[in-house]
């Protein structure tokens, strides 16, 4: 039986914009699949067509501080979500602020399946965590 080929998208740039989806066989979220190629996407949504595989490794490398990748994109609150969003740009040292990432997160997560109304309620849930001595928060925030 021949397996159906599938595309997950594993990368977004912070205006929202795809920048690589991934065509593979088999089971992603088991981790047991073949990947059979991937498509490369400029800021803009144009795809990338390189040379070869030295340049698109070289475009990688000079974007990967631009870019979002949250496995997880439904949440049990809204702290949690700013947690995510914090620790990928603070510990990933990228190329915009936390705030362009609560951004990201109204467009593309969730809690408890339903949708973020404002990046503003997810800034004032991450700072209410502050003040209630959420555990995971004050333990991630002295670190960084």
């Amino acid at each position: 039986m021949k397996r159906k080929i599938q595309r997950q998208v594993t990368e977004y740039y912070t205006n929202g914009q795809v920048k690589m989806v991934v065509e593979y066989r088999g089971n992603w979220k088991s981790g047991d699949f073949t990947v059979l190629k991937h498509y490369d996407y400029d800021e803009n949504g144009r795809l990338l067509k390189f040379k070869n595989q030295f340049d698109r490794l070289d475009f990688l490398d000079r974007n990967y501080k631009k870019v979002i990748n949250l496995d997880k994109k439904d949440y049990k609150n809204l702290w949690e979500c700013a947690l995510a969003i914090n620790k990928i740009v603070k510990i990933g040292e990228l190329d915009f602020s936390v705030d362009d990432g609560y951004k990201w997160a109204v467009k593309y997560c969730t809690i408890n399946s339903n949708k973020i109304k404002n990046f503003s309620d997810l800034k004032k849930s991450y700072n209410d965590a502050i003040l209630s001595n959420n555990k995971k928060v004050i333990k991630f925030e002295s670190n960084y």
